[in-house]
């Protein structure tokens, strides 16, 4: 029989990953990778020792299909790895029936459903400091207008179940209700929800995985859109800042049934550092190549391993701590303008030490030549790309990311 890592899911584009938990779980347990996930395709196959094709809904029927796949190929599941935001959904159910670790499958729903985890955050009582988001859902262009005047004229509208920032649009004017209406319908099936917009705050995220967590300083954009183009690890706050923003993102978690499960919380800090005010839960690693610069900003941790080693009872969820040796950054390369991209002019690394001095980790390209490319991303798919970079001090690295992308977005050749 062949022990196995369950891996359910994976969001966007993040299949290397998955590859990464492949290896890790070889090397450290001699075990074998099974990928669940609906629609399967030669990729993901390709990427692991067994592919199930299946909803990641929460029903028992799913659960059945993935347990009789390992059964028919002697497989025994060891660890539970929820990767993607509907993966937590079938994920806790499994861990459950396996007697697994894993979050409460019975309280798991609002990990994905933002609109669930409004109605939970507003009914339970809260930490020091931290203030709920007045949300509805909304099912017509006059519910939405209805809400934007109930709610003073400035709404932020989302779909139920989706990441990436997909569809998330900002109203400030009656007017655009309608047209970002017509933007956003197509995700009524799945269901929208229209919140009361939180101004005047700095965004963070709260990572944790097997006990070890950090905050992350993320900057979004200012357009109605929002994407989010900058991240830095671990964030330049104060002892008081950091208590509490943790204290408010490990709220979050507990209402949506962590059980010390790896989590990616984003929070605001309003600006007068006393409050603060959840963006969304989630119940799955970090994305923006977060966990792999945590394992270069801090002092012999891999987090990939980590997270094997407590969803397999290896190690507990006791909090652990972290020991920083630097600053790590991710910065998104932004288009300067619409059209069609011809040429990229700095390819890797090595040209890029040509034109700029730093530490830096990666640099990819996501789009190529002839792609349509808009210098106003709707999410964080529109990007051209992404640079990783550290260093010892926090403004130094700042000045450093912002630098490095604007010669890397200037020499892209680009058709109008």
């Amino acid at each position: 029989m062949k022990d196995a890592i369950l891996v359910l899911g994976y969001n966007n584009t993040r299949i290397n990953d998955v590859i990464k938990i492949r290896d890790s779980a070889y090397k450290l347990l001699g075990a074998i990778t099974v990928l669940c996930k609906k629609d399967l395709n030669e990729t993901d196959k390709n990427a692991v020792d067994v592919a199930i094709d299946v909803s990641l809904e929460q029903k028992n029927e799913n659960i059945e299909r993935v347990l009789q796949a390992c059964k028919e190929q002697n497989i025994r599941i060891i660890g539970v790895l929820p990767f993607s935001d509907q993966g937590t959904q079938l994920g806790a159910k499994l861990a459950k029936h396996l007697n697994l670790p894993g979050a409460d499958d019975e309280s798991i729903v609002p990990a994905l459903n933002k609109y669930a985890f409004r109605k939970k955050e507003s009914a339970a009582v809260k930490p020091y400091g931290y203030v709920s988001v007045d949300a509805k859902e909304v099912t017509s262009l006059n519910e939405l207008q209805l809400v934007f005047k109930e709610f003073n004229s400035s709404v932020f509208i989302k779909p139920i179940a989706e990441g990436n920032s997909r569809g998330c649009i900002m109203i400030k004017k009656y007017e655009d209700c309608e047209p970002a209406w017509d933007e956003v319908k197509k995700y009524l099936s799945g269901g929208i929800v229209a919140e009361k917009l939180i101004e005047n705050a700095q965004e963070y995220s709260w990572e944790h995985v097997a006990g070890y967590s950090w905050i992350t300083e993320k900057v979004t954009t200012k357009t109605k859109y929002r994407a989010e183009p900058q991240h830095i690890l671990p964030a330049p706050i104060t002892q008081n800042e950091e208590s509490i923003l943790r204290n408010g993102a490990k709220f979050m978690a507990e209402i949506c049934g962590y059980n010390g499960c790896a989590c990616h919380n984003e929070i605001f800090l309003l600006n007068t550092k006393d409050k603060v005010m959840a963006v969304e839960p989630n119940l799955r690693p970090a994305g923006g190549k977060l966990w792999d610069l945590s394992s270069h900003a801090f002092e012999n941790f891999d987090p990939w391993t980590s997270w094997i080693q407590w969803a397999t009872g290896n190690i507990d969820g006791k909090p652990k701590s972290l020991k920083q040796i630097c600053f790590a950054g991710m910065r998104f390369i932004s288009s300067r303008k619409d059209g069609k991209l011809k040429q990229i002019g700095i390819a890797d690394l090595n040209a890029l030490a040509l034109h700029c001095t730093g530490t830096f980790i990666e640099l990819v390209w996501t789009k190529k030549p002839g792609d349509t490319i808009t210098q106003n991303p709707h999410d964080n798919s529109d990007f051209l790309g992404y640079f990783t970079a550290k260093a010892l001090d926090y403004e130094q690295l700042s000045s450093l990311l912002l630098k490095t992308e604007d010669i890397l977005a200037n020499n892209c050749i680009i058709d109008t």
